[in-house]
């Protein structure tokens, strides 16, 4: 057909790709997903895009799991796993690397060597108690706070900010109302999913009024008054009995 033709385009696969190291240098959070880094000489991992298939063990099971891996410099590269929800210890296991298209039409090497590296995985710690508490007017407010683990902080507002302070117990400075703190707790890297509200309780002082022969007597009086019936003056105790009767108000304004 002159114009029409067709064009056979063959290749070959390097060398087998192959592993020198497999490591993970910091733990994780549960949940969270680990950084795998690898490395090998330029020709065992060329520059390129691959799928690495992986196996976990130990504290999480996975087998045949994929992740896309870009080298940009021969010999050396890095990939994502997918999220591992429970703390402990857990081993990933290269197990292939594939690139340069789809199955069949691409390279791929099985991998049996340097293969491994252990993922510590660390449990997201949890508030697990709070104690409130209250002052009677102004004043100052011990406040606690229980973790499955880490350090507790202590915040005055529930997202961002600086810690107050840390540990299990904290007094509040001299507060004229309510207010309400926050804790969370931090075991390493790994933080509690959100902060946990304790209140510091401030209660108005109620006021009472007591009257003798319809009088206030006043608070602190110490002198003795008839007008008020605070003098009971003298009597015969073999003869006689002295009845006052006093009334005591509520003044303030809670029942």
């Amino acid at each position: 057909n002159g114009f029409r033709g067709q064009v056979i385009v063959t290749w070959t696969c390097p060398t087998a790709y192959n592993l020198s190291t497999t490591s993970v240098t910091a733990p994780i959070c549960a949940n969270s997903s680990a950084n795998v880094a690898v490395t090998s000489s330029a020709p065992g991992l060329p520059i390129g895009t691959y799928t690495v298939t992986y196996n976990l063990s130990g504290g999480n099971i996975a087998t045949g799991n994929t992740a896309t891996m870009t080298v940009a410099t021969a010999g050396s590269g890095s990939f994502i796993t997918s999220a591992l929800p429970n703390s402990g210890s857990t081993t990933i296991t290269i197990t292939n690397l594939a690139s340069g298209g789809s199955s069949p039409n691409y390279c791929n090497s099985t991998i049996n060597l340097n293969n491994t590296a252990n993922i510590t995985v660390t449990a997201i710690p949890a508030i697990t108690g709070t104690m409130s508490g209250f002052t009677i007017g102004t004043g100052t407010v011990t406040l606690g706070a229980m973790a499955s683990a880490g350090t507790i902080s202590w915040f005055a507002t529930s997202l961002d900010g600086t810690a107050l302070v840390t540990g299990t117990s904290f007094t509040t400075p001299t507060i004229t109302a309510t207010t309400t703190y926050y804790v969370e707790t931090n075991n390493g890297s790994c933080t509690s999913s959100s902060r946990t509200a304790v209140v510091a309780t401030v209660i108005t002082p109620q006021e009472i009024n007591i009257l003798g022969n319809a009088t206030s007597i006043i608070d602190g009086d110490t002198t003795p008054s008839n007008t008020d019936w605070t003098n009971f003056g003298s009597m015969e105790t073999s003869t006689g009995i002295i009845t006052k009767t006093y009334t005591i108000q509520n003044t303030g304004n809670v029942n």
